[in-house]
């Protein structure tokens, strides 16, 4: 992660001030790190900690998130190794 982070830098999104589709898929993987991470990603990176509520302060990622199609988790689906929830 740490060259994504330092690609993030202080930009507001990945390519500047405008969100583009990747800033989705980075959000995605961002909390997948923190969930791997016991919840420590955000605690040791302050700059995708901001980026991630940023994010996720969007009128419109707000409104998806209190959705009942939102899933928090799983991250994969019920054949994965990992977080498969059944």
């Amino acid at each position: 992660m740490t060259p994504i982070v330092n690609f993030l830098g202080k930009k507001d999104y990945l390519f500047g001030e405008e969100v583009k589709f990747l800033d989705f898929y980075l959000l995605e993987l961002c909390d997948q790190v923190q969930w791997l991470s016991n919840n420590e990603f955000f605690t040791e990176n302050k700059t995708v900690a901001r980026y991630v509520k940023r994010m996720k302060g969007l009128r419109q990622m707000k409104r998806y998130i209190k959705s009942e199609r939102y899933l928090e988790k799983p991250f994969n689906n019920k054949v994965a190794k990992i977080n498969n929830l059944e």
